[in-house]
């Protein structure tokens, strides 16, 4: 049975102008301040996938304090830092786990079973932007061919669901997708009365709410609401 997009979003819009209005009218999309840097994008989506989000914090400015780095949250400039500076910060220590301890002070892996540190996974990434030409922010957002760039990404061990890469697109500009994770679920799930919620029926729902209410809330994009979601559910 094909699931009723309209309906599913009628009441989330609902609930979402009565939980989060106030919140709509009186802040920003905190996604627009996001460091200005392709590599802490993927330092912080790789890293918040199953953890509390201080934890995530504290790996970020672990890596800027190491290398005293100054990044800026307003717009990509001349001073970015990038991918192959990133790798070449990585390239000084003599294996990934003493990066990982001595610098990101944390030793998380991808899955408690057969996953790889996180700071591998990291890395890895950015191997694959490399191999793709892609240095910078901009190089990023600009690149063509993003399904063989999704592919080769979610080919790194503990990211097939894809769900970390939907939150890089969201970290890195994106302001019209969803981060299907467990909270986000278990919101439209809740509010609509769903059984069962595909990663593209959550997606749909969420463009269709938008469009809904942004009469009456003029900043309101997918990302700001899914924000919104995850910070309440997240307590």
């Amino acid at each position: 049975m094909k699931m009723d997009i309209q309906r599913a979003a009628e009441l989330l819009a609902a609930r979402s102008a009565k939980d989060f209005g106030n919140a709509l009218k009186d802040r920003d999309d905190p996604f627009k301040d996001f460091y200005k840097s392709l590599p802490i994008c993927i330092l912080d989506a790789v890293f918040s996938i199953g953890v509390r989000y201080t934890s995530v914090v504290n790996v970020v400015n672990s890596y800027i304090g190491t290398f005293d780095l100054t990044i800026s949250r307003t717009q990509a400039d001349a001073t970015e830092h990038t991918i192959r500076n990133f790798l070449a910060n990585v390239a000084k220590y003599d294996t990934i786990e003493d990066f990982s301890k001595n610098v990101l002070h944390n030793m998380q892996r991808t899955s408690s079973r057969s996953g790889i540190l996180k700071a591998e996974a990291c890395r890895e990434i950015a191997l694959v932007c490399q191999k793709h030409g892609i240095n910078t922010l901009r190089d990023f957002n600009d690149y063509t061919d993003k399904t063989t760039l999704d592919k080769d990404i979610k080919s790194v061990r503990g990211q097939r669901s894809g769900i970390m890469l939907k939150y890089l697109y969201m970290l890195t500009g994106d302001e019209n997708r969803v981060k299907p994770d467990r909270h986000i679920v278990r919101f439209i799930k809740e509010t609509c009365t769903l059984q069962k919620l595909t990663d593209d029926d959550a997606q749909a729902i969420m463009v269709r709410t938008v469009e809904m209410l942004k009469p009456e809330y003029p900043n309101i994009t997918v990302r700001f609401l899914d924000s919104l979601i995850w910070e309440t559910q997240r307590r």
